[in-house]
């Protein structure tokens, strides 16, 4: 875990020097070279200013900033004809041709709710020159925020509230059975936990950053890596009860943590691919969750086949039916038969989110962010109300007096006799007309 600390703070410096609303980038332009630089959701009469100088006094180069389609169109000219040669201005487009240095400054006045600019430089020179640019970003009201992330203080502010019954619920439902200490109970608290402490960090810090002129890239960076913190907890959960920890305790279960560690590294590995790199990278994010049902859907199923054989188990009738007794091995199937559909829904739909986001929701970040955090919150409910502590029919694995790891507690009150000699009379009787001492009988003997 160290080692995953240092390398996420590590990527957050990284990123964190990627883009900037207010900040100097220093670069090399390439001859000829047409570079996207960055981008920023304006909302009507937001503005923008961008300083631009060269090393070189006497380069040739454009400066633009432009709307999604006309940036797109922009390239196309570039590729195809060349845009020095054949410079021509576009309505959706703010030009600047310069030679050494410039500056770059207007409002944004638009008809939509926002408009997402796209800053870019082209040199129309054959050799590369130092570039350093300068960029300063702001919406109406103040508002330092992009618009595709300034909703997000509302909507966190919203999740906390979202979370805070939720979290009673549980809580209450664990106080009521507060006798019934159940390992399954315990590690599923941690996921609300986790996510009403992270609804708070960010709606703080999200307000924080649209009063302050931060790295967008390094806000949008943690919290990547701090949702998959979150994310990590979900998917242990998940994994540990397709394994049927807590609710089946055999040879197997020995396996359990093991199995949750490899998955939850293959997990922190194809996220960090679609946060650090993105793009076509976000394929790795699909992959995660095509892999995570597919197994997941496997181990349940062979959970549903281990608490199967519990019928067959010697201590069944012994130990009593709250336990592994027949009802009870009907009703730990059925709980994995819930949770497989779950699971199923789960990760569909988280990856009908990654493509939204990737290719459609890309200037509406705040729209995913939803997308998740909701899934999320319905997710934990569905969990919540299937594996919630009852008062009868306890088909928990249980910890302390209550559960099997002291079974003895829980025997009939009668006194015991060895498993080979049932219905057999007491040695002091036995002796009086039994020609076979009570230590000779064996399995068959009783009663010779």
């Amino acid at each position: 875990w160290g080692k995953l600390v240092v390398a996420a703070f590590c990527l957050l410096l990284f990123v964190g020097f990627v883009s900037g609303r207010e900040e100097d980038i220093k670069f090399n332009m390439n001859a000829q070279a047409y570079l996207y630089v960055d981008k920023f959701g304006f909302y009507d009469q937001g503005s923008a200013s961008v300083n631009v100088t060269l090393s070189d006094p006497r380069y040739d180069a454009i400066l633009f900033s432009c709307t999604q389609y006309a940036w797109r169109q922009l390239y196309y000219d570039y590729v195809q004809y060349g845009i020095c040669k054949n410079f021509t201005y576009d309505n959706a487009c703010y030009f600047q041709r310069f030679i050494g240095n410039t500056s770059l400054d207007f409002v944004v006045s638009t008809d939509s709710r926002a408009d997402t600019y796209y800053f870019g430089i082209s040199s129309c020179e054959v050799y590369s020159v130092q570039t350093k640019m300068s960029m300063y970003f702001l919406n109406p009201g103040g508002e330092q925020l992009s618009s595709q992330y300034a909703p997000l203080p509302w909507v966190y502010f919203s999740f906390i509230f979202a979370w805070i019954p939720v979290m009673i619920a549980w809580i209450a439902n664990w106080i009521i059975h507060r006798n019934l200490k159940s390992k399954l109970h315990r590690l599923i608290t941690l996921f609300p936990i986790s996510k009403l402490l992270w609804s708070v960090v960010g709606c703080y810090f999200w307000h924080l950053a649209s009063q302050n002129p931060y790295f967008e890239g390094k806000m949008v960076a943690s919290y990547g890596i701090i949702r998959l913190f979150c994310q990590c907890l979900l998917v242990c959960v998940f994994v540990l009860i397709s394994r049927g920890w807590g609710i089946i305790e055999d040879a197997q279960s020995k396996y359990n943590f093991s199995v949750a560690a490899g998955f939850i590294l293959i997990f922190i590995f194809c996220s960090l691919l679609g946060i650090v790199f993105g793009g076509l990278f976000q394929f790795a994010m699909i992959v995660q969750y095509a892999f995570l049902v597919f197994f997941l859907f496997t181990f349940t199923n062979q959970s549903v086949i281990r608490a199967e054989a519990l019928r067959d188990d010697p201590e069944a009738n012994v130990v009593g039916t709250h336990l592994r007794g027949v009802d009870v091995v009907d009703q730990k199937k059925r709980l994995l038969q819930y949770f497989n559909v779950f699971m199923v829904i789960f990760c569909v739909v988280q990856i009908c989110i990654v493509l939204l986001d990737g290719f459609l929701l890309f200037n509406a970040t705040w729209i995913g962010t939803i997308a998740y955090e909701a899934v999320d919150w319905l997710m934990f409910i569905c969990i919540g109300v299937t594996f919630r502590l009852r008062t009868r029919n306890v088909y928990y694995h249980l910890i302390g007096a209550a559960g099997s790891g002291e079974k003895m507690k829980l025997m009939p009150e009668s006194p015991r006799r060895d498993q080979y000699t049932p219905n057999v009379e007491p040695e002091e009787e036995a002796d009086s007309h039994n020609p076979h001492a009570y230590h000779d009988l064996r399995p068959g003997m009783a009663g010779m």
